[in-house]
């Protein structure tokens, strides 16, 4: 009966804190959850990083290891995601994870880029992440 639980996320959310390996210090998250606006299935990952550690690809690295645990660890098929369509950044870093850009959307009065990876996507495709260790 164990298995018959194990990987069922159902509405949870995961928050996840990226810290420094040299410092210790806080420098950024990674979540996941639903995202009422998106339709469903809704499962949504979200990132964010100080200023301070942008275009080193720790968020790139984060996303992937969350993206890379949901799948094998999880009954989730398909993740989605939302980038500001001036957020290049964090487009790019969606677009290094594999999603597939599906349209513009618009969310309480700001245009956003909407993404989706699935897990038969990365598996079809061979996507690998690799997670760096510094």
């Amino acid at each position: 009966m164990q298995g018959y639980y194990f990987g069922r996320i159902g509405q949870l959310r995961l928050r996840l804190g990226i810290t420094s390996k040299a410092t210790g210090e806080f420098i950024g998250w990674c979540c996941t959850g639903m995202k009422d606006e998106l339709p469903y299935p809704n499962r949504e990952i979200m990132f964010g990083i100080s200023n301070k550690f942008t275009n080193r690809g720790y968020t790139t690295q984060a996303a992937q290891g969350l993206i890379h645990f949901l799948f094998e660890n999880t009954c989730v098929k398909e993740l989605l995601a939302v980038a500001l369509i001036r957020n290049l950044p964090s487009n790019r870093v969606l677009q290094k994870c594999g999603f597939e850009f599906l349209e513009t959307i618009e969310i309480e009065n700001e245009k956003y880029h909407y993404y989706k990876l699935t897990r038969a996507g990365v598996e079809k495709n061979g996507i690998t992440y690799f997670i760096r260790v510094e």
